[in-house]
């Protein structure tokens, strides 16, 4: 290759890896970052069942669902189609090497697993299936 094209290979190389997790980093949004909202009346449930005021957001082209608890991001969550996370996307079934990690399954909530990172994929429906309903990060 030539100088040219291992810079240009360098370059989308970089681009992808650092995009695995559209927000992993951004940096426009993380856990326990401290925000300032008005009062809301719309609230969240997270996935050890309580509620927790929400606001809608979009950062990087993505809609984003956050949970805030004094003032700072305790939930981050999204349904967007163009979020990605470790080449899975919104309503995908499971792959089978997700599988064999723990899918932890909360009554009244639903089952999850983590995918990459503190960002897990979440599946609403009764069914066997695991069909990715969203993306999320959590902290307690």
């Amino acid at each position: 290759m030539h100088g040219k094209h291992k810079i240009i290979a360098f370059i989308i190389c970089t681009v992808l890896f650092q995009h695995s997790c559209n927000l992993w980093r951004s940096n426009c949004i993380e856990l326990d970052q401290r925000v300032e909202f008005n009062e809301t009346t719309t609230y969240i449930l997270n996935p050890i069942n309580n509620l927790m005021p929400s606001y809608d957001t979009i950062c990087n082209g993505i809609k984003y669902t956050l949970g805030v608890v004094e003032s700072r991001i305790k939930f981050i969550v999204t349904n967007d189609t163009n979020f990605s996370c470790d080449r899975l996307t919104i309503g995908m079934p499971l792959p089978d090497k997700y599988k064999n990690r723990k899918i932890r399954l909360v009554p009244g909530w639903g089952k999850f697993v983590q995918v990459k990172y503190d960002w897990y994929a979440a599946c609403f429906s009764r069914e066997d299936d695991f069909i990715i309903d969203c993306f999320f990060k959590f902290r307690e």
